[in-house]
């Protein structure tokens, strides 16, 4: 069964968790529309219904549904009618608005870009920097995690970045002086 976590009710419906609290307090049974789990308060489907029909808010707005009551509702049963064929070359229509995890894993293809493999030149007086070259022997400044036992001659992988400026490292630091 899904519940809700308070917290993130709190923050998807943009109302203090306070003012949620004592609503709660006010229409709500503890042991049929929410639950205690973990020292976090969460609501069961109906109590969280409820809770957003005391607020004045309407629940399929934020659409919190059950994964199989969502796509019942989202396709009401209509008769058939006759299929149109579809070209066999036609692709699907792209998704202009990603949400959640879509969104971020669109992100991250975006910006993948290659890696290459640096020699590390000399460390920086910031710990989060070190100065290394690429093949082409050019001079650039790679962020690391914390450059205390990279050496002078090391390779590192890192990331290009769009626009000229400081390089991303990819991998594990060395996890003693001048040793992956």
């Amino acid at each position: 069964m899904t519940t809700y976590p308070e917290p993130m009710v709190a923050r998807v419906i943009g109302i203090p968790k306070t003012r949620i609290a004592k609503l709660r307090k006010e229409t709500l049974t503890r042991p049929g529309d929410w639950d205690l789990i973990k020292h976090v308060v969460h609501y069961q489907k109906e109590g969280l219904e409820k809770l957003l029909e005391g607020l004045g808010l309407d629940a399929e707005v934020f659409g919190w549904a059950e994964p199989g009551e969502a796509k019942a509702k989202a396709a009401p049963k209509a008769e058939p009618a006759e299929a149109t064929p579809a070209a066999p070359n036609e692709a699907p229509a792209p998704e202009k608005n990603f949400t959640g995890a879509d969104a971020v894993a669109k992100q991250v293809e975006a910006a993948d870009r290659p890696m290459i493999e640096l020699t590390v030149a000399k460390l920086s007086r910031n710990p989060l920097v070190l100065h290394a070259t690429t093949p082409g022997g050019a001079e650039v400044l790679v962020k690391v995690k914390v450059n205390r036992n990279f050496r002078a001659g090391m390779k590192l992988k890192a990331k290009e970045p769009k626009r000229p400026g400081v390089w991303f490292h990819v991998g594990n630091c060395p996890r003693r002086p001048g040793h992956y």
